[in-house]
């Protein structure tokens, strides 16, 4: 059965007329993590963890028993935005040609052909994208719950929030 880690809560304040905060849910084959993060004080409030049990393997399993016992599955958020961390991505030249076949075909020899995959492109800076792919059941059943939820790769959010004063550290988990 699923289990709640750690939850740690802070005080929200998005209301259906006043969305002043964005969810972040941060999946993995075996656990899920919710991380709302305050847009106008740029600060994250509240973060819960979930994992699925040894008795426990499915994906579904661990979003049921969220239904019932997540704190901030059921609040109000500007945006909620799916993170997912997997092996399958590259950075890639941005193509003229706006036809995704391209890059699913670049990833696809890089990877291997995946079936069941839906395929993510974002654009990054000076003419690149980053490419990667998600397994169709997590978009079903993420979608199902948060169906104005967008997808996005790790290495997207990392690059993107990336500031040019200051040093970090990334750590990517390998599958």
């Amino acid at each position: 059965m699923a289990k709640k880690k750690i939850g740690i809560y802070g005080t929200l304040e998005s209301t259906a007329n006043h969305k002043v905060e964005d969810l972040y849910i941060i999946v993995d084959h075996q656990s899920i993590h919710f991380v709302v993060k305050h847009l106008l004080n740029n600060k994250y409030v509240s973060f819960e963890s979930f994992v699925n049990g040894n008795d426990a393997n499915g994906f579904a399993q661990l979003l049921a028993y969220l239904q019932n016992n997540s704190k901030l599955m059921h609040a109000v958020y500007h945006t909620v935005h799916f993170v997912m961390n997997g092996t399958r991505v590259l950075i890639s030249k941005e193509q003229s040609i706006k036809d995704y076949t391209i890059y699913q075909n670049e990833l696809n020899m890089v990877f291997g052909n995946q079936a069941d995959q839906e395929l993510l492109v974002s654009s990054l800076r000076n003419n690149q994208v980053l490419i990667s792919s998600i397994p169709d059941i997590y978009q079903t059943l993420l979608t199902r719950a948060f169906p104005t939820g967008k997808w996005m790769h790790y290495a997207d959010a990392v690059i993107k929030e990336a500031k040019e004063d200051g040093v970090y550290l990334y750590f990517f988990d390998s599958y």
